[in-house]
């Protein structure tokens, strides 16, 4: 089978489908217009400059409260809780994504977010309290420049740098959205099976698991499901 190939106009127009359906199904509060070129589909920030979710270390509230101020987020959830969603594309085909879930650190009372006071006012009410959830971001990173022993070119990472889980292929939009849905949400994932069940028919690519990755605990897809249209 040829390898698939995209543009970048393409994989926004998934990732904007994505994000209108949230949106619609009052899954996400907002979600920030997307930033494109030839190469790369992210989000756009209000502080391009500003760092966002980099690996290294644990997060902190510091980290999220400054995601959120500098707008380094493709969506805010319903609950506090962003997505950050990146891909990039050479010579037609994914070469690189990140695509990352980041908890609310608290669990904020659902009124204040619904009528629509700042999420950066919520999180400065908080910050004094001692309601914090501790929860870990989740992250799917794609890289093959990045590929060798221990660092599977495709992996899912979460609590620590050093905990990556091989996964077969890269992971399109509609199936990272309804991964974090279905193991975090999993009553609103129920709620919405027309849109959240059709994601296991969503692929970027072929499989590029190395051979001794297999025999670890790895996150697969099964073949079968593709559709061929």
């Amino acid at each position: 089978m040829a390898p698939e190939r995209f543009s970048a106009r393409l994989l926004a127009d998934q990732i904007t489908n994505v994000t209108d359906f949230l949106l619609e199904a009052d899954l996400a509060l907002y979600c920030n217009p997307l930033s494109m070129t030839d190469r790369r589909i992210a989000w756009h920030a209000t502080d391009p400059a500003a760092a966002f979710l980099d690996g290294h270390g644990h997060a902190t509230i510091d980290d999220y409260r400054r995601w959120v101020t500098d707008g380094q987020y493709t969506c805010v959830l319903f609950d506090g809780s962003l997505l950050q969603i990146s891909y990039e594309i050479s010579e037609r085909r994914v070469c690189y994504h990140r695509l990352a879930y980041i908890p609310c650190p608290w669990d904020f009372d659902q009124s204040l977010l619904t009528e629509g006071l700042p999420l950066d006012e919520i999180i400065d009410m908080y910050r004094s309290t001692d309601a914090i959830s501790m929860r870990s971001p989740v992250r799917f990173d794609f890289d093959p420049r990045a590929g060798r022993i221990g660092h599977p070119i495709a992996h899912l990472t979460f609590n620590s740098v050093d905990c990556r889980i091989a996964c077969v292929a890269p992971v399109h939009v509609h199936r990272f959205v309804a991964f974090v849905f279905q193991h975090f949400y999993a009553a609103l994932w129920d709620a919405h099976p027309g849109f959240f069940k059709s994601a296991p028919y969503q692929h970027l690519g072929e499989p590029i698991i190395l051979p001794t990755e297999v025999d670890d605990m790895h996150i697969s897809w099964n073949s079968r499901l593709r559709r061929t249209a």
